[in-house]
């Protein structure tokens, strides 16, 4: 029975015990829950994937390494990735062939450029070599590179480059694989400003080296807010203790009445 005082119209009587909410209040808690979890989920990009290529079949893959002990051969690889409005960045994988010791490595970076070449690059990210099992003793072995951006937030057209520091003598090289199939945007670019290759010192085409244009291989993703599941538990968690603290003060279905 609700009690109309003064103070507190509509309020409970202090000598009146709550009760459980009906069943419709209960499964009415839940279709609400679900629709606010899931709405959260879609909000939250939880690690969603915005840009994927992976390599292509060929096996192509071109250098994009820093020599420390033949500094004018030192060159990178970039590719642009367009982002249709501002965008937290996550993980960016960056998918290579290993061709030498990784053993050697003195660190992997990825930067985050304006145009393709080392001079627009505008933030540089330490990151972690990824060794990846052979898929059978004749298959060449490949070496990722991964990179979390902690949410930094890009948008438009970024042009993303990837490298190895690693000495040649005793290392060996780390190429970063393409694919040749389609390209997005523009094509990849290398950049060798010592000009050791014999391709100049200014950004470049790879296809003026190797006859077509490719895309470089890598995904993007989002940067991972709370996971659906967490979110989903908490709406529900919410929604139960909100309806079980004012459960007689919800406004009942349509048809019933208050007495």
């Amino acid at each position: 029975m609700l009690a109309n005082g003064p103070d507190h119209p509509g309020s409970l009587s202090p000598s009146e015990p709550r009760s459980r909410p009906t069943s419709f209040e209960v499964s009415d808690m839940l279709h609400r829950s679900l629709i606010a979890a899931l709405t959260a989920a879609a909000c939250s990009s939880y690690g969603l994937v915005i840009y994927e290529k992976r390599p292509d079949t060929s096996g192509s893959a071109y250098i994009s390494q820093d020599f420390p002990d033949f500094p004018s051969y030192s060159t990178a690889t970039f590719d642009d990735v367009h982002l249709a409005w501002p965008s937290p960045l996550g993980r960016i994988s960056i998918y290579g062939l290993e061709l030498g010791d990784p053993a050697f490595n003195e660190g992997v970076f990825l930067g985050i450029g304006t145009a393709p070449g080392y001079d627009a690059i505008t933030k540089i990210y330490p990151g972690a070599y990824v060794a990846q099992p052979r898929s059978s003793t004749a298959s060449p072995l490949r070496g990722n590179l991964e990179f979390d951006l902690a949410g930094d937030v890009y948008s438009g057209t970024i042009w993303v480059s990837a490298w190895v520091r690693r000495p040649y003598s005793n290392g060996g090289q780390w190429f970063w694989l393409v694919n040749s199939r389609t390209v997005d945007w523009s094509e990849n670019y290398g950049h060798n400003p010592g000009g050791g290759l014999g391709l100049g010192s200014d950004p470049f085409p790879w296809r003026y080296n190797f006859g077509m244009p490719a895309d470089s291989a890598m995904t993007v993703r989002y940067a991972e807010l709370p996971e659906p599941a967490a979110l989903a538990a908490m709406a529900l968690g919410l929604a139960v203790f909100g309806r079980w603290r004012f459960g007689r003060n919800v406004k009942p279905p349509h048809g019933a009445r208050r007495i």
